[in-house]
């Protein structure tokens, strides 16, 4: 069986050795005429890998695993109408992309010196990464403001030390806003444009908001109109029409990333360990995970003291280096659009092992 596998999702070659012909792939590879010509069964991808339609029909691609928590690189509704199978890797860099979070907090505290006791936080969608946010923005003091609708629905009993908000209510009175919900376009839900002109305009002054969801959850021309006014402090992950970015919300922006918050080592092996996992499921064959999970578990996460922020602020900068990837992304910030497409992927691609930090014993 041939298998074709995105570059950048660690160790597939090495699990499924002997196994199974595992092909090591870069974006462009991924295409119809090399899926046809390789007689390739399986996908393993990540978000920079479009499955629609054009990509898969007429293949004998039957599985797809997306080493990412979201999905909507992928025609899912196509999918599903062909019963062809596909799986994702919901919260393997939960904790990657908190850590981002939690970081853009301190830094912001650094400038504002706010007493953060004193603050409330609005957690937009409750799912791994919100959870984990509210965790430990709740540790360091916060009050936290939560909203996610289609959680409320399934009829989700919220914790004692989050409130349930309105949208209105979390950008009328929070002073930090972080945004964690799926890209959809479609339901009763959707997600395309929840952040928009109107409920931007609402926002506190000097206060902080975070994107780290997708790009096409915030009006992005909204988000610079407050920019420019010096309404609110950015820090921001990811972009509306990615590779391509806004230059002047990087430029401008407190933090700016290309799409590397959830790009933690740590959870680039739990995004290949469910990826391995779903894999095994559906054809039986069993791959050797156990020196993935090694690696996972012979990380040495530090147990911090949440009521000490700026020891947080410190560590996380030591091991995280996410100001080092700033000064990277904002070197290209003044290309053409060719360029720094290729420039967002190579940064990307050669992405260096960055450890997790935080963890806490929460309830």
């Amino acid at each position: 069986m041939v298998v074709f596998a995105d570059q950048n999702i660690p160790y597939l070659r090495e699990a499924l050795d002997g196994k199974v012909d595992v092909r090591i792939a870069g974006k462009n590879e991924f295409s119809k005429e090399n899926l046809i010509k390789n007689n390739v069964k399986a996908l393993f991808i990540r978000s920079t890998v479009k499955v629609f339609r054009e990509l898969v029909e007429g293949t004998p691609v039957e599985f797809i695993a997306t080493a990412t928590s979201g999905t909507d690189h992928i025609d899912t509704e196509y999918l599903d109408s062909i019963s062809l199978s596909y799986f994702s890797a919901p919260g393997s860099n939960a904790n990657s992309v908190a850590e981002f979070v939690i970081f853009s907090i301190l830094k912001w505290n650094l400038l504002t010196e706010y007493d953060l006791s004193q603050n409330k936080i609005g957690i937009i969608g409750f799912g791994n990464i919100g959870k984990l946010v509210a965790q430990y923005s709740y540790l360091m003091g916060f009050k936290v403001l939560v909203n996610d609708p289609p959680l409320e629905k399934e009829g989700y009993v919220y914790p004692d030390y989050v409130t349930r908000a309105s949208l209105d209510k979390i950008f009328e009175s929070c002073d930090v806003i972080t945004n964690h919900v799926p890209l959809t376009y479609t339901g009763e839900f959707p997600t395309f444009h929840l952040i928009n002109e109107v409920l931007l305009s609402k926002i506190k002054q000097d206060s902080l908001f975070i994107h780290t969801s997708r790009g096409g959850v915030v009006a992005e021309e909204a988000l610079t109109s407050l920019l420019e006014e010096n309404r609110i402090h950015l820090s921001i992950d990811v972009w509306e029409h990615e590779p391509i970015f806004n230059s002047y919300l990087a430029k401008n922006a407190l933090l700016a990333l290309p799409h590397l918050s959830g790009y933690s080592y740590d959870g680039k092996l739990k995004g290949a360990l469910t990826c391995l996992n779903h894999f095994k499921n559906h054809f039986g064959i069993d791959p050797e995970t156990s020196f993935i999970e090694k690696l996972i578990e012979d990380n040495r996460r530090v147990k911090l003291n949440f009521q000490a922020p700026i020891s947080i602020f410190k560590l996380l900068r030591s091991r995280r280096f996410f100001e080092t990837d700033v000064h990277s992304f904002l070197e290209f910030v003044d290309m053409q659009d060719d360029e720094k497409e290729k420039a967002f992927l190579e940064l990307r691609r050669n992405y260096p092992k960055r450890r997790e930090t935080l963890y806490c014993d929460f309830l």
